[in-house]
């Protein structure tokens, strides 16, 4: 879970264009509402290709953006920006990791001119281009980003997640540099912020705990480096014990849920594309229905086309956790909490083609295969409306 959860964490939302831009100001005539409708369209065309790990072809869609938004001469529209890092997102997916680097450079540049090098964005792109380095084990170039980007990132005065993986990066600099010192102390922080924010049961914090270990072994503090193995050990176990309560006590009202909407949205786009391991699964279902139940933006109909994924057994079903997925994107990405007690067709759709790649790996389940079938004649809308009448809400 850590790799599933963290990663998109540490590459922020695969949301690339996004829906809280700053409205261009037409350098030239230009039609703005036709501008805006398509660089919306494009979005939407670059989201599906990320949920389904198409980054080859996300690529070449972005790049035309670039040119439609480079033609329009609208560079200072925050989408600008949004498509240069998407370009390298995609790159470094690709495993392109110097144009990975080339792109974020752009980016910020850009962000530079426009807005300030003191933007929370600025910070953050920082981080991602220090990430990329670190791949390539330029280790140097990799601490200055991420030093450069905590100063940015410190003005805007908030102890969040992001501030938290902006020290974590850092401190693993560090320690890449033998500054074994600094890498403790920076990691001290990151885990005062993961605590706050996933709770010391998490898989997140259980796993900086034994980075922190590392760090103090590479000091020669053995008996820090013991302590804190031996607390993660502990955690780990009361984790098991407890059944991750830690995520109950982080969804408890729908204000502390909202917090982690982008986060439970990349969780969701991440499992639909199957990037998860199988021992995955389970905590992805703790996770999304825990966060579900008191969610004030989303309502998860639950009706005989979801009972009949549920197959019986103990463990949640891959299926099932994928139908979640699927109506929680759906409902975030529209910005729409359903209440219409009715199947939507971009969730089914989403889901059936999660199906589609699982299907050799996780058996074959009959009412999906029905829709599977549908969706390849292009009768998918047709076959949703025979379920409509019996979904129900989960937490009305």
């Amino acid at each position: 879970m850590h790799r599933l959860l963290f990663f998109f964490l540490l590459l922020l939302s695969t949301q690339l264009l996004t829906a809280q831009s700053v409205s261009p100001q037409p350098s030239q005539p230009v039609d703005i509402g036709l501008y805006n409708n398509e660089v919306a369209a494009k979005s939407r065309q670059i989201d599906s290709l990320f949920q389904q790990g198409n980054f080859a072809e996300a690529l070449t869609v972005l790049e035309q953006t670039r040119l439609f938004i480079e033609q329009a001469q609208q560079q200072a529209d925050t989408n600008y920006c949004s498509v240069l890092i998407g370009m390298a997102r995609c790159n470094y997916r690709l495993r392109n990791i110097e144009q990975a680097i080339d792109y974020t450079r752009q980016a910020l540049e850009v962000e530079k001119k426009y807005r300030g090098d003191k933007t929370a964005d600025y910070a953050l792109w920082l981080d991602n281009l220090g990430h990329y380095h670190a791949s390539l084990k330029q280790n140097a170039e990799a601490y200055e980003c991420a030093r450069q980007a905590l100063s940015v990132y410190e003005q805007q005065l908030t102890n969040d997640i992001h501030m938290g993986i902006i020290l974590m990066h850092l401190a693993e600099a560090c320690y890449a540099l033998e500054r074994h010192a600094d890498a403790v102390k920076y990691q001290v922080r990151a885990l005062a912020i993961y605590k706050k924010e996933r709770g010391e049961h998490s898989d997140e914090y259980i796993q900086e705990v034994r980075y922190l270990a590392m760090y103090y072994r590479a000091l020669g503090n053995m008996k820090k480096a013991e302590e804190n193995e031996q607390r993660a050990d502990q955690l780990e176990k009361e984790a098991r014990e407890k059944g991750d309560v830690d995520y109950g006590e982080a969804f408890a009202t729908a204000e502390k849920c909202r917090r982690y909407n982008e986060d439970i949205l990349n969780i969701c786009k991440s499992f639909l594309i199957l990037d998860f391991e199988d021992e995955d699964i389970d905590v992805v279902n703790r996770i999304l229905v825990t966060w579900s139940i008191n969610s004030a933006d989303v309502n998860i109909g639950i009706g005989r086309f979801a009972v009949a994924l549920i197959d019986g057994k103990d463990e949640p079903n891959v299926y099932f956790v994928a139908y979640l997925a699927a109506c929680i994107q759906d409902q975030l990405v529209n910005g729409k909490r359903d209440n219409s007690k009715k199947l939507s067709l971009p969730a089914v759709k989403a889901l059936v083609e999660f199906y589609d790649k699982a299907k050799s790996q996780y058996g074959g389940r009959q009412i999906l295969d029905v829709f599977l079938s549908a969706l390849r004649n292009n009768k998918l809308e047709e076959t949703i409306n025979t379920f409509n009448d019996d979904a129900t809400p989960a937490n009305p």
